[in-house]
Formats: structure tokens, C-alpha cells, sequence
């Protein structure tokens, strides 16, 4: 480390303030889901409406000075590229310290008639600066409004010591003057890049002709530290991750190196004498891949320049930060650095997808411990902790050892296996007007298992496209029914008689009482059972009412929450939306 240190002289350091410069708020790297919030950019519901609060202490601690906000970005890791109807981006300054209660009169600085998302930090540039006055805190809102859903990006977010988001989405229109509020977790928020017109210290090297080192082909900015997160699957086997570090040159015949310490990056660190900036952390312990300056770049004849990749694997939790440094006689400190980069290996859940029923009338065992989730050797249904359920092609998840594919009636939903979901003739084998249907299970988050119904047409009906979830909750014990707008009524025109439709739960051969009667899911509507086996379901027999589906689909129901009782222990309370 001495003759890094040496070479490496100390300089006075300091930016101009006229410049522009990008500043990070959050940089955590909790990820939300397909299907979770917040999440600006929420196409899991037709429409979403998101407000954030940034603290005066977020921006002075992130070296904000007095001054314009000029832009935007949020931290997309994955993008769903599907137009956004009429998005738009507020900003203003209030005095609410946390969000609570929605902020009103934000004003609009960003819209567009279709945004498309994008993953990276794409900038929203304002139509007129925010003047922050170095006091107030900030509001941040977005919201969109579509006529159909698909998922949600994801993108890196940071947990907050205080309310720092609010939500509210729904299968309707509206959503942007809707008061209500969606429950999503309250103290985490999107990381956000701020583009600002002055901070009150420098911030990180870049990368340059001369020399550039990239982990996982990153690049960096002066004002935000580059950082890379990968998830190792902790799972059995264990899922490791596997990436490179990539460093070119055109100093052939200099002496080299890379530095990596096992502490994160330091802003503004040390300034050299030609304003290069160091920012390892010198404080802590300090490895060199070449050995401390021992070996020159090599020199080859006609060549220009030189590059090398090393390749790294890791099965275990992983932190550390890499520069590299080069001598260059050039250079009034004699030496060449490169861009800093943190990594970061985080244990994560898989998201597996496993495939589902593939033609009609038929069902699929997925064994529950089998399944590479890493959270869950079991799911509660009813009480009962199961180790295996039948994804059927009709529509439902049926549990126990017993595989029954019927057509659904009342009397067979009571003496069946206990089952949930959209019971109906349904066939993945058809071509849908979308495509071919499927049918699968997938892991959205921690804890989760969603069986997804993608496209499937009614048995016969090959110009309907059904589209809905089935998702078990292993924590929790909460069963959900989403996306239930994407159920089209049967248009009965091939099938003589038509096809009977069952929408609900029921604990079936675990001993039911049907005699409740149906049931209709109203939007905004709950229900508590009277009795352990108590059936919750809404029946539609098209035999005697014709073409369409059930009241509940009907009413608009695109969501029911079937939450374990409080009142009726081994039952479910219901909430639909």
C-alpha cells in the first residue's frame, strides 16, 4: 500500500458549483416484484398512483446545496415495455414530513401521452427546474392510467426510517384522482437520481481513454458511485453468480495494478494534483490483484492498446470494491486511475418457473419441498399444511393426493379435493387470440407461489383469451385471486349447453356446507364465514343463463383476498377489490 499511498500525493479538492451533476437518493438494493408496489412504473394493475417524500436532511446529507432539480431518474433494473397512458411526474416542495396522507397540488413537470419504460436511469428533465430552498422537504408523484395490465418493472429501492410512500392502484379508470390508498410496504421507496445545479463536494472518478476498469461491463458517473448487485440463489445446490472484471489501456509497457478492499467506495476520497479521484477507502485493508505495481502492461508490436476480462464466481454473500491504477509519465501525478466500483453478492430467492397443464382436462402435481423457493416446504390451505397440490387446465389448484379434473357443479366442490380459483372448461391446448395458452408456477417474491394462467381459452372458444393468477402466500396463509378483469365471458357458441363457472375457495372432502349459497365478490366487499365449513364461491350454471360469467366478474372484480380468520379458526375472511 506504500507506494500507492506516496504516488497518490494529497491535493485540494473541490467542483465547480455551476456544473450540473447527478445525486443519488437511496442506494439500497431491495427489489420489488412483477406484482408488488411501489413501483412507478406498476403496470400489474391498470392504473397507479405513487407519491414520495425526500427529506431537506436526504438531500443535504447527499451534498444538495440550494438550487434547481433539473431531472429525475428512477433506478429501473427491469423493465416491462409497455406504454404508460397518459404518465406524469410531479415535484414540488412541501412541508409534510412523511406520506401519510396524499400531498395535495403537486405540480406537473414531466408528462407523456405513452411513456414506454426503459430499464437504467433514464431521466424525466423537467419542463421548468424545481428551486429547492435548502429547507423544504420534497414530493415526488407519478401516476399512469391504462385499460389493461401486464407486470411491473422492478427497480432497486431503499428502505426509510419514516413514511416515505404512498400507493394506490386498481383495474379501473380514475386512478389518478382516486384518495384511497393500496397497502405496499410504507417505509421503503424507489432509489431516485437527481440531477441538480450544485453540491457541496466532489464525488467519483470515471472512467477514461487512458485506463478504464468495469465490473460486469458497468460504467459510472462523477456524481454517482458504480455499483453492482447480483442474487446468489441459496438454494440446493446452491445457484452462484458469475460475472467479470473487465480493464483496457493504452498505456502499453506501464506498470499496473488493481486494488480491492472489502469496504465500500468513499466519495470525493483523495484528490490527485490533475484532479483524479481514489475512492478506495485507504483506511481499510487494501489487496492487490497484480501484486502492487510488480508487472508492466504488455507491449505488443503494432498494438495501441490492451485488454483483459477475469472472470469471478461466488456461492456465498460477497462485498468488495475494485480501482484500478496505472503509472502514466504524462500525467502530473504520475499515475492513471480508474472508475471505482462496488459489488455486491446478496442471497436472493430464485424465480422459478415451472410448467403447468398443457391440454385439456387434465391436472399437474407440483410437489411443494421439491421446489427450489428456498423459503417454504409447505403451503396452508384451510388449516392444513401441504406439501403438494394439482395445478388443473379448468382453472383451479386443488390439494391432497387426489387429482380431479370435473367439470364443476356444487355437489362436486364439496365432496372434491379442497381447491381454489376460477373453476371452468378451460383448455391451455387452444390457440387464444394472443397465442397459444399456458399455464405455470412462478415464485413472484419471498415466501410466494403464484400459479398464472396465461391465454387460456374456454374449452371450444378458441377466439376467448382468459388471463388470471392463483397466489398462495406461505407466511401469511393468505390465497388471492388477481387479475380477474382478464377473464372474458363465454361467448357459448361452440359448446352446446355451455360451460358451468365456480369463482371462489372451498375445503371440499374436508368437510363443506354449500347451503350459504352464492356469494357475489363486490368491489370494496368482505365477508367473514359463519361457520368452519362455510363455502365461499359464486356459481354460474350457462346451462340455464346463457353465454357470459359469474356476477362477481361481471360487477368488476378483479381482485379477492382471502385472509385466514380470526373469528373461524382453519376459515377465510374475504376482501375483494
Amino acid at each position: 500500500m506504500k507506494k500507492f499511498a506516496m504516488v497518490a500525493a494529497a491535493i485540494a479538492i473541490g467542483l465547480p458549483a455551476s456544473a450540473q451533476f447527478l445525486v443519488p437518493i437511496g442506494t439500497g438494493s431491495t427489489l420489488n416484484t412483477t406484482t408488488s408496489y411501489p413501483a412507478p412504473y406498476g403496470n400489474y394493475w391498470w392504473g397507479s398512483r405513487d407519491q414520495y417524500v425526500i427529506l431537506a436532511s436526504e438531500l443535504t446529507a447527499a451534498g444538495v446545496l440550494p438550487g434547481p432539480i433539473n431531472s429525475l431518474a428512477f433506478d429501473c433494473v427491469t423493465a416491462n415495455p409497455v406504454g404508460l397512458n397518459n404518465f406524469t411526474l410531479g415535484a414540488g416542495l412541501t412541508t409534510a414530513t412523511n406520506a401519510s396522507v396524499w400531498i395535495a397540488g403537486v405540480p406537473t413537470v414531466f408528462s407523456s401521452p405513452n411513456y414506454v419504460p426503459a430499464a437504467g436511469q433514464i431521466p424525466h428533465v423537467f419542463s421548468a427546474p424545481l428551486i429547492w430552498d435548502g429547507v423544504s422537504n420534497v414530493v415526488v408523484e407519478t401516476c399512469f392510467n391504462n385499460a389493461s395490465f401486464t407486470t411491473n418493472c422492478i427497480f432497486n429501492q431503499s428502505a426509510t426510517s419514516f413514511v416515505s410512500a404512498r400507493n394506490y392502484h386498481a383495474d379501473a379508470a380514475g386512478v389518478c384522482g382516486n384518495p384511497l390508498q393500496s397497502v405496499t410496504p410504507p417505509n421503503q421507496r424507489p432509489n431516485m437520481l437527481f440531477d441538480v445545479g450544485a453540491i457541496s463536494s466532489p464525488q467519483f472518478q470515471t472512467n477514461q481513454a487512458k485506463l478504464s476498469l468495469k465490473v460486469n461491463n458497468t460504467n459510472g458517473t462523477a456524481y454517482v458511485p458504480t455499483s453492482v448487485t447480483q442474487p446468489i440463489y441459496a438454494c440446493t445446490p446452491v445457484v452462484p453468480v458469475t460475472g467479470s472484471i473487465t480493464l483496457n489501456t493504452t498505456l502499453l509497457g506501464s506498470n499496473w495494478d488493481v486494488a480491492v478492499s472489502p469496504l465500500p467506495l468513499v466519495p470525493s476520497g483523495l484528490t490527485l494534483v490533475d484532479g483524479q479521484i481514489v475512492n478506495m477507502n485507504l483506511g481499510g485493508p487494501i489487496f492487490f490483484v497484480n501484486g502492487a505495481f510488480a508487472s508492466p502492461f504488455p507491449s505488443f508490436p503494432g498494438a495501441t492498446s490492451f485488454g483483459f476480462t477475469s472472470p469471478f464466481s461466488f456461492s456465498a454473500a460477497t462485498d468488495f470494491s475494485v480501482q484500478s491504477v496505472a503509472i502514466d509519465l504524462t500525467a502530473a501525478s504520475t499515475l492513471r486511475v480508474s472508475q471505482a466500483t462496488e459489488y455486491h453478492a446478496i442471497s436472493a430467492p430464485p424465480l422459478t418457473t415451472i410448467a403447468g397443464p398443457t391440454a385439456d382436462t387434465v391436472g399437474t402435481l407440483i410437489n411443494v419441498a421439491a421446489l427450489p423457493y428456498c423459503f417454504a416446504s409447505s403451503i396452508p390451505f384451510y388449516g392444513v399444511n401441504y406439501t403438494q397440490f394439482y395445478v388443473q387446465s379448468n382453472g383451479r389448484v386443488t390439494f391432497g393426493t387426489s387429482n380431479t379434473s370435473a367439470l364443476p357443479t356444487t355437489a362436486a366442490a364439496i365432496t372434491a379435493p379442497a381447491s381454489v380459483g376460477f373453476w371452468t372448461d378451460l383448455n391451455p391446448a387452444l390457440a387464444g387470440p394472443g397465442g397459444l395458452g399456458s399455464v405455470n408456477v412462478t415464485s413472484p417474491a419471498p415466501g410466494l407461489v403464484s400459479v398464472n394462467y396465461n391465454n387460456v381459452p374456454y374449452a371450444g372458444e378458441p377466439t376467448t383469451a382468459n388471463s388470471y393468477q392463483i397466489t398462495f402466500d406461505a407466511t401469511t396463509g393468505v390465497v388471492s385471486l388477481t387479475g380477474l378483469n382478464g377473464i372474458m365471458p363465454n361467448p357459448q357458441t361452440l359448446l352446446a349447453g355451455g360451460d358451468a363457472q365456480w369463482l371462489g375457495i372451498c375445503r371440499g372432502s374436508l368437510g363443506s356446507n354449500d347451503s350459504a349459497g352464492n356469494t357475489t365478490f363486490a368491489p370494496g366487499g368482505s365477508g367473514s364465514p359463519s361457520a368452519l365449513t362455510h363455502t365461499w364461491r359464486d356459481y354460474y350454471l350457462q346451462v340455464a343463463l346463457g353465454a357470459g360469467r359469474t356476477s362477481s366478474l361481471v360487477a368488476g372484480v378483479g381482485s379477492i383476498l382471502f385472509i385466514p380468520s380470526l373469528t373461524v379458526p382453519g376459515n377465510y375472511d374475504f376482501q375483494s377489490f
